[in-house]
This record gives structure tokens, C-alpha cells and sequence, in this order.
């Protein structure tokens, strides 16, 4: 619906470690998890790591050499910019967001 979470049930890698994804009021994210008899938030992130690994970057195709990249996912909506360690090319791509 491209709204906030209200859970943080989603999560995205970033660096290396599962984050949330767009989540509203994080400093109360916890009580609502409870009222819901849900675990923390780091408990659910910590369930996420055991069960699927820590995140790796995306591999993203050089559109000017075809040369692989890594490279984190911006979140939905937003743009990052990459390098090419192939061709020195620079380039932005990004995740639309939910309409």
C-alpha cells in the first residue's frame, strides 16, 4: 500500500545486516509488537539472520560493459549511484515504489 510498517515484519539488507524496511515511529515499534504478542524487533531481525543468512548485495549488470557489480538496494522509491570497477562508469538505479 506504500505505507510505513507498522511491525517491521519486512526487512531489506543493508551492510551486511537485515533491517527494517520504512518502518513508522521506531522508538514505539517494540510496544506495538507486543500488543500484537509479538517477539522485539531485534529478535525478529535476529530469527530472520538464522533462518536466511546475513544479506549480500545485489549483483547489477554494467549497462556499459556488462561487467558485474555488488551493490546494496536503495529502498523503494529512492536512487543510488554504483561505480563499475570494469569500464570507471558511473550510473544510478533504483526500486520504484508501490503505486
Amino acid at each position: 500500500e506504500g505505507k510505513p510498517q507498522e511491525f517491521g515484519t519486512q526487512a531489506i539488507g543493508r551492510n551486511g545486516q537485515w533491517v527494517p524496511c520504512d518502518l513508522r515511529d521506531p522508538g514505539h515499534v517494540d510496544q506495538r509488537r507486543a500488543a500484537m504478542s509479538l517477539g522485539s524487533l531485534a529478535d525478529n531481525l535476529a530469527r530472520i539472520t538464522e533462518e536466511y543468512g546475513p544479506p549480500a548485495p545485489a549483483v547489477i549488470t554494467c549497462p556499459a560493459c556488462g561487467g558485474k557489480i555488488e551493490a546494496w538496494l536503495p529502498d523503494p522509491g529512492q536512487e543510488a549511484t554504483v561505480d563499475c570497477a570494469s569500464c570507471e562508469q558511473t550510473f544510478r538505479f533504483g526500486i520504484r515504489a508501490n503505486e
